[in-house]
């Protein structure tokens, strides 16, 4: 019985420490030539504390894309 609530407990602890990871999607905008589109771009699965800091922001001559990301 005590090595069966040992297994347990370490199964246990094993799990909280686990992170959950889901696809991170990435929305937004993007500006070529004065056309403005929107985009959608699945970066692959990640926490959802890296997804949503995974942002990104581009603007050089006659292209702008500015992108923020959410976990589905």
């Amino acid at each position: 019985m005590k090595k069966l609530f040992v297994v347990l407990c370490v199964a246990a602890i094993g799990f909280a420490f686990t992170s959950c990871k889901k696809e991170c999607v990435c929305t937004g905008t993007q500006t070529l030539l004065g056309e403005e589109t929107n985009v959608e771009v699945k970066v692959g699965e990640m926490s959802k504390k890296d997804c949503e800091a995974y942002k990104y922001e581009v603007k050089t001559e006659g292209v702008e894309v500015n992108v923020t990301c959410k976990s589905e």
